[in-house]
């Protein structure tokens, strides 16, 4: 074992266990994942922190949505909110704008589900953004006000301010990137 002697060889040193804690921080962070319930406790959803955590909106494709959002997180090597559930073999209901009280209480579950996603999530942070995003979006009124509080707050968040614009992301970037699903060919002729 040597003995650092000098000024310098000890600033390497300190320098040299600096990055290491640095790395072995980050290594830790890539495998710290976190359980998120919804308000009423009906289901866990694990929410990997070394994925990039995709959040979308107002992409004009209706219930072909999703697949397109899977696609571009996909390509990027990250995750949707739906994409975790369906990993997970977690079952949602269908989201429906229809006024019963089955429908109502659907949405409410989807509102608050968005808000523990988002709420939740740590790491790289990105939006895919539609030209039929509309104020009133799950995105406009639940995700995005909780993430800007997370950053504000200091939370280990970054990327978000990055917003993916879905045409210039999906029909013009990914343009030779064949979609994985029907769903996803479908929505990429309606999009593009």
């Amino acid at each position: 074992m040597s003995i650092i002697s000098t000024r310098d060889e000890c600033k390497n040193f300190v320098s040299l266990r600096e990055r290491v804690c640095s790395l072995t921080n980050h290594v830790q962070k890539q495998w710290n994942s976190k359980s998120i319930r919804t308000k009423s406790g009906q289901f866990g959803l694990i929410i990997p922190y070394n994925k990039v955590k995709f959040f979308w909106s107002g992409l004009c494709a209706q219930e072909y949505s999703p697949a397109v959002a899977a696609e571009i997180a996909m390509y990027y090597g990250g995750v949707t909110l739906e994409m975790l559930l369906e990993q997970q073999n977690i079952k949602m209901c269908i989201y429906s704008s229809d006024n019963t009280s089955e429908a109502i209480q659907c949405r409410q579950d989807w509102d608050d589900l968005s808000y523990e996603y988002a709420n939740s999530s740590r790491g790289e942070i990105k939006m895919i953004r539609g030209p039929c995003l509309r104020d009133t979006s799950t995105w406009n009124r639940v995700e995005k006000v909780v993430i800007e509080k997370n950053i504000s707050n200091g939370e280990d968040i970054w990327g978000q301010v990055g917003i993916m614009e879905v045409q210039e992301i999906y029909c013009q970037y990914m343009e030779d990137v064949e979609p994985q699903s029907n769903e996803g060919k479908i929505g990429k002729t309606l999009i593009c």
